[in-house]
């Protein structure tokens, strides 16, 4: 909500506003119209530079955790053979997603009265 509202005042600044702005200034000269091409230019780079820093900055945590989990942040000191590390998939039997056995419901627990499984006695809820 707020992102639509703030996102609504930048285009009536941009569109409407700063347009409004240059008007008396009347015909641009060469010099007035450079400014406000440098002006344009810095925009560009200060929006671009903020824009790829603050993402960084805001996820350095999670991606120093990254790198570290690659190995970038410390060395190991002995490193496990490869073949270990890749398991050996069963080429006999194929993989299936699709369940075969029916879904069974749980069974219904009565609010009031509750009864451990490991006890024959009731216990009040």
């Amino acid at each position: 909500k707020w992102i639509t509202r703030r996102g609504y005042v930048l285009t009536l600044v941009l569109i409407v506003i700063w347009p409004l702005l240059s008007i008396p200034a009347g015909k641009f000269s060469e010099t007035y119209f450079s400014f406000w091409v440098l002006i344009a230019i810095i925009w560009g780079f200060g929006a671009a530079t903020v824009i790829t820093v603050l993402p960084l900055t805001e996820s350095s945590e999670e991606i120093g955790a990254v790198l570290a989990g690659m190995g970038c942040g410390s060395k190991k000191e002995t490193e496990e053979p490869i073949e270990e590390k890749i398991a050996v998939a069963d080429v006999e039997k194929p993989v299936s997603i699709i369940e075969t056995e029916p879904v069974v419901a749980p069974p219904v627990i009565d609010d009031d009265k509750f009864v451990p499984e490991d006890s024959d006695e009731e216990v009040d809820c």
